[in-house]
């Protein structure tokens, strides 16, 4: 039978090697995935620093260099300086040209007004002494206090007519102001965004054309080959005990006198099982004995194997499980 169990490879080594290629194949795919790219406006490069970090830098290319610089520049000279409103039209109130109007209207109206009020006063007079009425009588009195009060109000309406041209007048001024006013600010506010629009319409210059991502590339699995290397070489001397213990006199015999070797998991701390199996049902695992702590060990778990594989685990006089030589563990 085998005296002693295939030593156990480095996993520990397999594993910081299958990072390191896991890694690896992650910056081959970083570096295929940053191309550099030429158009012939633009152009953008990739650069990896002594840190590792990745820097991408963008710009013009050719005359569109020398055309981005100048709308770099009038747009930093637009937005240092605050806008300025004091060159904007002023706006009036239109009183003045409501007063204006108010007096142009009143006056023409006046002057139709005066003659024909003037021609009617001298025909109610003529009218009322022909009627034998005197001026001093009451009768002639009372006449011409109404004709007085026509007049008036011919001469307000005339004046009401004029305050409504006049504020018609001074509201078109007054709006006219405004629309000026507006008009100036938004060209004012046009010529402070002009750089801003043109440094908007140079971004479109810098778009790249797309391309196909590189595929992800399969890092060397060390610690899966390790491990299934040893799991092969751990069947071989499996098999190899089992063929001994079949031609030394039936397997169960060989049981009772081979030393069993304690794997009960009430002895053990830290138990990692791995995904390789020992056999049909039983995964290969590790673990530190509570015993000695700091000192990792390869093998199986006792209640793993008595799950599947009664007979080759036992009970020690201390009520722990023991497993067959045939999985003596192994020290990392």
């Amino acid at each position: 039978m085998g005296k002693q169990s295939p030593t156990p490879p480095n996993f520990t080594g397999a594993a910081e090697a299958t990072s390191r290629a896991s890694q690896d194949s992650i910056n081959q795919q970083t570096a295929a995935n940053r191309p550099n790219q030429q158009t012939p406006w633009a152009s953008t490069q990739w650069q990896q620093g002594p840190n590792g970090q990745w820097q991408q830098t963008t710009g013009f290319s050719g005359p569109m260099a020398g055309a981005a610089n100048n709308v770099q520049q009038q747009l930093a000279n637009s937005l240092s300086n605050p806008l300025d409103f004091s060159g904007l039209p002023q706006v009036g109130s239109g009183m003045e040209a409501r007063n204006q109007a108010i007096e142009g209207a009143y006056s023409q109206a006046a002057s139709r007004l005066d003659p024909q009020w003037g021609q009617r006063e001298d025909a109610e007079r003529t009218r009322l002494l022909n009627q034998g009425l005197s001026e001093g009588s009451e009768a002639y009195k009372n006449a011409m206090g109404d004709f007085s009060r026509s007049r008036n109000d011919a001469y307000t309406s005339a004046m009401n007519s004029a305050i409504g041209q006049g504020t018609a007048a001074g509201s078109a001024i007054f709006g006219q102001d405004m629309a000026a006013r507006q008009n100036a600010m938004s060209e004012l506010l046009r010529q402070r965004g002009q750089p801003m629009a043109e440094a908007q319409a140079l971004q479109g210059f810098l778009a790249m054309p797309g391309f196909t991502n590189s595929g992800a590339y399969s890092p060397t699995d060390y610690l899966g080959a390790a491990m299934g290397q040893h799991n092969a070489n751990m069947q071989q001397w499996q098999a190899s005990n089992q063929a001994n213990a079949d031609i030394f006199g039936g397997g169960m015999q060989v049981l009772s006198t081979l030393p069993f070797f304690l794997s009960d998991a009430r002895a053990k701390t830290n138990i990692q099982r791995l995904p390789q199996e020992a056999m049909s049902g039983v995964h290969w695992a590790t673990w530190e004995y509570l015993h000695q702590p700091g000192q990792r060990y390869l093998g199986v778990v006792a209640q793993d194997v008595a799950a599947v594989a009664p007979h080759l685990v036992r009970a020690g006089p201390d009520g722990l499980l023991r497993v067959h030589p045939m999985f003596a563990p192994e020290a990392l």
